[in-house]
């Protein structure tokens, strides 16, 4: 990736300035008497820190203003990070934790996905991503031209639609079609999602916060019996109320957010003293206490000086 010009530091400054800075004091959070004012709290630093992410995602290379294919990779996902982290707000401002879930280990894969980019970044990793990425368009593609061949060679009009989109989205990829391979790569960077996160030395954080998620995405018994069902001695009832949204699925996830922002911007180059830099780490010391605050809250109904 390429690194900022002066002129761009100076276009980002200014945006930076208009986002809304959140203090966090000890006194402030010796306050809070209830999980209600932690949640506010915690609200207010993911709007902050999804601010920092949007402005972080439009950094464009100097010259052309355009992303090159591989820069696009990691630029796509911290845009697909921000539309998640507003999907997220939205949920959790409307509370309802089941689809809050869901949202979060969204954004812990995305976040797993950008480190490892990051941090093995190499031609032959773009074109895996990409290649992978693929596979499913090739099988899509090969499934359309023998029902065609099967139907004496006359194209329905949606076949021809899908088939212009298939060599579109190939050659947008800088790839033909017939190269990828439906099968290979197995997975992306030769790693599935379990082993890139080991890689970037998230396993005991996926374990712990993130990895029951998946079964709030594939529903799994365990999402069934503690969202979806009532139980009784009898038998199970349907529960359709939402789950209220807790500020544990907000801190812990802002903090790796803005973790993996900052590597990126040392990656394109930002300077260490950049308050591009300053304002992220400043954020990110405010979730942490905050998350501290709140984990000694559960443990003894009251918040201690930190």
């Amino acid at each position: 990736m390429s690194s900022f010009k002066d002129d761009e530091l100076t276009d980002a400054e200014t945006l930076l300035a208009t986002i809304k800075h959140i203090e966090v004091t000890t006194q402030q959070l010796a306050a809070l008497k209830d999980e209600d004012g932690f949640m506010v709290l915690s609200v207010e630093l993911l709007k902050e820190a999804a601010s920092l992410v949007a402005l972080v995602a439009g950094v464009l290379p100097p010259g052309s203003k355009k992303w090159s294919r591989d820069q696009a990779i990691i630029g796509g996902n911290f845009v697909r990070l921000f539309k998640l982290l507003s999907a997220h707000l939205d949920q959790v401002c409307q509370k309802r934790q089941e689809t809050v879930a869901i949202i979060s280990r969204l954004m812990f894969e995305c976040v797993v996905d950008i480190k490892f980019l990051i941090k093995n970044a190499s031609p032959e990793l773009f074109t895996s991503y990409i290649k992978y990425s693929l596979r499913h368009e090739r099988k899509l593609r090969d499934v359309i031209l023998e029902n065609i061949k099967d139907r004496g060679g006359s194209k329905l009009h949606i076949e021809k639609r899908m088939l212009t989109s298939i060599e579109r989205a190939a050659k947008r990829s800088g790839m033909q079609i017939d190269d990828i391979s439906p099968s290979h790569p197995r997975n992306w960077g030769d790693k599935n999602i379990s082993e890139r996160t080991k890689d970037v030395g998230l396993e005991v954080t996926y374990l712990g916060l993130y990895g029951g998620g998946s079964r709030s995405i594939h529903g799994g018994w365990m999402d069934l019996l503690h969202h979806h069902l009532e139980y009784e001695e009898s038998g199970f009832a349907p529960n359709f109320t939402w789950g209220r949204p807790r500020p544990q699925q907000l801190l812990p996830i802002s903090q790796l957010i803005l973790e993996t922002t900052r590597e990126f911007l040392m990656y394109i180059g930002v300077s260490a003293s950049d308050p591009i830099i300053h304002r992220i780490d400043d954020v990110f010391g405010n979730i942490r206490i905050t998350d501290e605050a709140h984990e000694a809250f559960l443990s003894s109904g009251t918040v201690p000086s930190l």
